[in-house]
């Protein structure tokens, strides 16, 4: 059984694929398969990633579906088949950094109680390089976990057995926001995140993305699995309360009573669920009661 399977999936990347394969080629740690998902691309893609699989020495398998299926049909395939004690993911447009694979590895060895590890990712967009940096302690995870992405997807692996709904690892559902949905469920289930501090691989962001061409179903499907996580915390919330969580999300200019908002939420969402050994967390939900007094006074 190998230590790692990566999941990669691919549509019309023939552009892309030989330097994400490659960048997995040489990756200092070996244990590891991949399973390659053509998902119905009408390019090279399916030619030019059998060809250089068949030339490498790398496990994999290979799964080629007829027509575009999405994402999370493709990866919902993978997991079926999945034989590593981790699963990591990446993205066709994706490179990983060479020690990416052995650094998470160890790191989930080593921290038994973690079981989603992140890190940091390279942003190339016009010519300018951006890195970003994601929370690192499971505590400043989930505290902004309804705010901003405090997971970078292509950077994640996690255990094998954490998987939800009989062996599915996506919901259908969630379309635009499907690994959001996996965070909050694992989140929902106890399970403990973290994320190294080291640059895990390169994002390369050309092109128009799904999600930019389905702003207003996004949003709706964020807006869902913020009230799913709300509910199953037992905080009742209304609609209005739940876009204004959402402008937030996304930086769009908020005012006062938004802000508000945003934090008596994270107040409710805290004290229904906070550990008094956490130190930081105790100290956020201190933070928000302090902000959400001043802005009382304020509003006086």
């Amino acid at each position: 059984m190998p230590k790692v399977t990566v999941f990669l999936a691919a549509h019309n990347e023939q552009e892309n694929i030989i330097s994400c394969l490659k960048s997995l080629k040489f990756q200092t740690l070996k244990d590891f398969e991949i399973i390659f998902i053509n998902d119905g691309s009408k390019d090279n893609t399916l030619e030019l990633a059998s060809e250089f699989l068949t030339k490498s020495e790398l496990k994999y398998k290979l799964i080629n579906l007829d027509t575009n299926r999405g994402r999370i049909y493709a990866l919902n395939e993978a997991i079926k088949i999945a034989d590593g004690e981790y699963i990591a993911l990446m993205d066709a447009d994706d490179t990983m950094y060479t020690d990416r694979l052995r650094l998470q590895t160890d790191f989930l060895n080593k921290n038994k109680k973690i079981d989603i590890v992140g890190g940091a990712q390279m942003l190339k967009f016009q010519g300018k390089q951006t890195a970003l940096y994601p929370p690192k302690s499971h505590a400043q995870i989930i505290t902004s976990m309804l705010t901003k992405g405090t997971m970078l997807n292509p950077t994640v692996m996690f255990r094998n057995d954490i998987a939800f709904r009989e062996k599915k690892f996506l919901d259908p559902s969630a379309y635009l926001s499907e690994y959001y949905r996996f965070f909050v469920d694992a989140f929902v289930c106890n399970k403990k995140f973290a994320n190294l501090q080291n640059i895990l691989c390169d994002y390369d962001y050309t092109g128009v993305k799904s999600w930019e061409l389905n702003n207003e179903k996004m949003k709706m499907s964020l807006i869902s699995i913020f009230s799913l996580y709300l509910r199953r915390r037992c905080v009742n919330v209304s609609t209005d309360r739940l876009e204004s969580l959402y402008k937030i999300n996304t930086l769009n200019k908020i005012n006062l009573k938004e802000l508000y908002v945003f934090l008596y939420l994270q107040i409710e969402i805290l004290r229904k669920n906070l550990d008094k050994k956490d130190l930081s967390l105790k100290i956020w939900f201190l933070q928000c009661i302090r902000a959400v007094r001043q802005l009382w006074m304020y509003k006086r």
